[in-house]
């Protein structure tokens, strides 16, 4: 009954608000259609910097895909543990989250739970993997950018920021719906062209996220707000 009466206001408020705001930048087209959606405003896309880091040297391809991030509803993770443990296919999940407990009773003997690890572990499992997968909706989603930077594709959810960092059959793969089927069959598709992933195209493609174009991109907006107000 509180929700039911104070919703209406709060969305009056944030909608009001909004129309104060002089200028808003998002960080994917994916926000930018919201912002346009909820507030009738426009808004200039400037994806969010990724640090750039050296693939370790000494790390080898190993026979796992990986999950990475933090184990909470919306990012799906029941989704790859039930895709990975009815097909017997290795998955690696790397997180820890509320969600943990009720993974672990979910998962088959093919998962194993690292839970957090270092930024260096992160990297090494990253540049190992088969392929990250990403079963959510993110706005834009830094762990896919991550993973390609060391070279690696990505099995991804085919909605939000993910279709904007991610190139079909180029650097990663979509799967269309939130369902284990759907998974499986991005995973079949993705054994079949495994060996026409090349690492430096992906990696190539991961540079336009570089914290330099970060900057560079940022101050050309602000110059030009400024001097289209003076």
């Amino acid at each position: 009954m509180a929700a039911k009466a104070i919703f209406p206001k709060l969305r009056t408020w944030d909608y009001s608000s909004a129309q104060k705001v002089d200028f808003f930048i998002a960080n994917s087209e994916f926000v930018k259609k919201r912002i346009n959606r909820y507030y009738g405003r426009k808004a200039e896309v400037i994806y969010p910097p990724v640090s750039q880091k050296p693939v370790p040297s000494d790390v080898e391809q190993k026979d796992y895909f990986l999950l990475l991030g933090q184990l909470v509803p919306y990012k799906r993770p029941d989704l790859a543990v039930e895709a990975f443990s009815n097909t017997g296919r290795k998955l690696i999940v790397i997180g820890e989250g509320p969600e943990l407990g009720r993974l672990k009773k979910q998962a088959g003997p093919s998962i194993r739970f690292m839970g957090w690890q270092d930024d260096n572990a992160v990297r090494r499992y990253l540049a190992s993997c088969r392929a990250l997968v990403f079963p959510g909706e993110e706005d834009f989603g830094i762990v896919p950018v991550e993973a390609q930077m060391m070279g690696r594709p990505v099995i991804a959810f085919g909605r939000g920021g993910a279709l904007e960092t991610v190139i079909n059959r180029e650097t990663g793969l979509f799967f269309d719906s939130q369902d284990e089927k759907s998974l499986v069959g991005a995973l079949n598709e993705f054994e079949q062209i495994e060996h026409k992933f090349s690492p430096e195209r992906i990696k190539l493609h991961s540079s336009q996220f570089d914290p330099n174009l970060f900057k560079n991109r940022f101050q050309k907006f602000v110059n030009t707000v400024m001097e289209s107000r003076q």
